[in-house]
């Protein structure tokens, strides 16, 4: 592939295998990228060859191991169900995409440990802010549940998993989310 060629012109060599290997440790491909250009890279103030590294390995990392959730996946999902949302009025589109970007939400807490959203945010540093998401996302998925029903059981089990999830939460936002359960049930 052009891409392991051109990876490999910055004396970074890796196999497809190679690259599935590291996208089970990193949480993104900008971190993985920091990784490899500390280790490998023979010229490390070179931002373009940086860039372009960050560039290959995001594009192989979605081509080959997609099914393998990663941070720029997360935030391309949750601002495609924006997109939906917001711009097209697509509104059941919007939820279902959302309900993909939390399953990856789930995966990439419990792969980084992550006790809080703050240290999820920390990580993260994508467009939206995970606080501000989940908060949003429970509103769409109560606006969806007006149009069609099985969005308020989708509601439930995101607030239930949620609250599994980051139990020790600003209490404002559990208090929320169980308001939310109890809601979607009347």
């Amino acid at each position: 592939s052009q891409l392991i060629e051109k990876l490999s012109s910055f004396q970074i060599y890796l196999t497809r295998e190679k690259l599935g290997e590291l996208c089970g440790k990193f949480l993104s491909s900008e971190e993985m990228t920091n990784w490899i250009t500390k280790k490998y890279s023979s010229d490390k103030e070179d931002y373009l060859q940086e860039d372009w590294t960050w560039t290959c390995l995001t594009v192989l990392w979605e081509r080959w191991y997609g099914h393998i959730p990663n941070f720029e996946m997360l935030d391309d999902k949750m601002q495609l169900g924006y997109h939906l949302r917001y711009d097209e009025k697509k509104y059941a589109e919007a939820c279902d995409v959302w309900l993909g970007a939390w399953r990856d939400v789930v995966y990439l807490s419990e792969k980084g440990k992550f006790g809080s959203i703050d240290e999820f945010d920390d990580r993260f540093r994508g467009t939206q802010s995970l606080f501000n998401w989940c908060q949003d996302f429970e509103m769409e998925l109560s606006n969806g549940g007006v149009h069609d029903k099985k969005y308020y059981g989708e509601r439930i089990k995101y607030c239930e998993e949620f609250i599994n999830l980051f139990p020790h939460e600003d209490q404002s936002v559990i208090g929320n989310m169980q308001r939310a359960i109890a809601e979607s049930y009347f």
